[in-house]
């Protein structure tokens, strides 16, 4: 297979600010065992040069992505993949690892790590070899900040953190601050019901950001703080296929990021629950493909 044509969805790219009602978004697999695979196509579906979804040759994969909303991979300046041993042992490493696979699981397709210790900096290099199937591992112990603010933690409804979180919002919105996001939690929390990355976006439109805004702050802005924005969280030609799939309308409506219906990273799939194509386990083949 040489490619996988997603078709049938609506394209929400925060780094360019596009929306886009009718999109095609392709991955050029060029290696068919080694990752990542490449963005070959992402915009309107009726365009010239776009490909033709509705026949596609032997070797393309089409995909009916069921009128859901595709957009870049999730990025958390902080997720919490380690816990409090920092490789200290076996136990510790395994953690790490089963931490890192529900990031990846649940969209979140970059990750910053504080602390550079040896196994850390190896289960990086590894991450980004895709010899291990977890986020990008990227260290982000010295972010250049400038005209950004960081918004740490998320938290829940009725607190005294979520009042503090807010002013800063407030604050940051009306220096006219580029907001990003660095949660400090396991993919694996739940705060009023939500991932805490996507409650963090939430929190940050309450505040006063406009939902594009709250998309690109854990998206490209996350990524270019990180110094991966020439490769990932951008839905353009030639960058990595690391996508995500959701029910609803995030440009709008920020709380419908809860509802991902596939993720990809480096253009493999992770898993789906679309009605027509389930994988409700890691997959780590193209989107498309029959087995």
């Amino acid at each position: 297979m040489e490619r996988t044509l997603l078709f049938n969805c609506r394209m929400v790219c925060p780094e360019q600010k596009v929306v886009l009602e009718d999109a095609l978004v392709s991955f050029n697999h060029m290696n068919p065992v080694n990752p990542p695979d490449l963005i070959g196509y992402a915009s309107e579906r009726i365009s010239q040069n776009a490909p033709d979804c509705s026949h596609p040759t032997e070797e393309d994969a089409a995909l009916d992505m069921e009128g859901t909303t595709i957009l870049p991979g999730l990025i958390d300046l902080d997720a919490a993949l380690f816990g409090s041993a920092h490789f200290l042992d076996e136990a510790a490493c395994l953690e790490a690892y089963r931490r890192s696979a529900k990031a990846l699981y649940r969209g979140i397709t970059s990750v910053g790590y504080l602390g550079r210790t040896n196994k850390v900096k190896a289960l990086a290099a590894m991450s980004n070899s895709y010899a291990l199937w977890t986020p990008a591992l990227v260290c982000a112990d010295d972010l250049k900040l400038k005209d950004y603010r960081v918004f740490y933690g998320a938290p829940a409804k009725g607190t005294h953190a979520e009042i503090d979180y807010l002013a800063a919002v407030k604050s940051a919105v009306a220096e006219r601050r580029i907001p990003a996001v660095s949660t400090g939690l396991s993919a694996d929390d739940t705060i009023d019901g939500y991932m805490p990355l996507v409650r963090a976006a939430m929190l940050l439109v309450e505040g006063g950001y406009d939902p594009m805004e709250a998309l690109a702050a854990i998206t490209c802005n996350n990524a270019a703080l990180l110094g991966i924005s020439d490769r990932t969280a951008c839905l353009r030609e030639g960058f990595e296929g690391d996508i995500i799939a959701v029910e609803g309308r995030p440009e709008s409506d920020i709380a419908t990021l809860a509802n991902i219906r596939l993720a990809a990273r480096g253009g493999r799939l992770i898993n789906s629950t679309l009605k027509n194509f389930p994988r409700t386990r890691f997959a780590l083949v193209p989107p498309g493909c029959a087995f």
